[in-house]
């Protein structure tokens, strides 16, 4: 078997940051855990999110790079997962091996039914009912199929509320 370099890597991470209008935020799985303390790991052959709530398109992509130890994190775009994440141009992305990328999109009040969530997902190709084309926010009734789950996030349980506004950041690797 051929053995895939980092530039395959690069270009797989540079290809996905650039389809954003393709990519959904999936927000999902209001019933427990069986231990609510600790939720299960995630599964790499998962090809769904137990019972979506709804769906928002990503706002924003970003190619990135962990911040190795000792270099100043004051440019930091985020946190996730126990380590800061570095913003990469696309100019730089080969040099720097820029293999993450990273999605942030705002939840406001409204925009999604009220509930309690475990999950939340990255969906690509998803296909709303005609009548929908073209809506950033969509609910499970008018997805006609949610296409692919590329990545996801078992979590301890979250409210989303009429008061609550979200910023929900994720970074996937390549």
């Amino acid at each position: 078997m051929a053995t895939e370099t980092m530039a395959s890597h690069v270009l797989a991470a540079k290809y996905f940051k650039n389809n954003l209008p393709n990519l959904w935020y999936c927000m999902a799985r209001p019933q427990p855990w069986s231990n609510e303390e600790v939720p299960p790991a995630e599964d790499i052959y998962t090809t769904a999110l137990d019972t979506p709530i709804g769906y928002k398109r990503w706002e924003s992509s970003q190619l990135v790079v962990p911040a190795k130890e000792g270099e100043p994190i004051n440019d930091a775009i985020c946190s996730y997962r126990g380590h800061s994440w570095l913003a990469v141009p696309d100019s730089e992305a080969f040099k720097r091996y820029a293999r993450w990328v990273y999605l942030s999109v705002w939840v406001y009040p409204d925009e999604l039914p009220y509930n309690i969530f475990r999950q939340i997902g990255i969906y690509q190709d998803l296909k709303p009912l005609p009548s929908y084309v073209g809506n950033d926010i969509l609910v499970p009734a008018y997805v006609e199929d949610p296409g692919i789950l590329v990545g996801y996030d078992n979590r301890q349980s979250q409210r989303y509320t009429y008061n609550v506004k979200l910023h929900e950041e994720i970074v996937i690797e390549f």
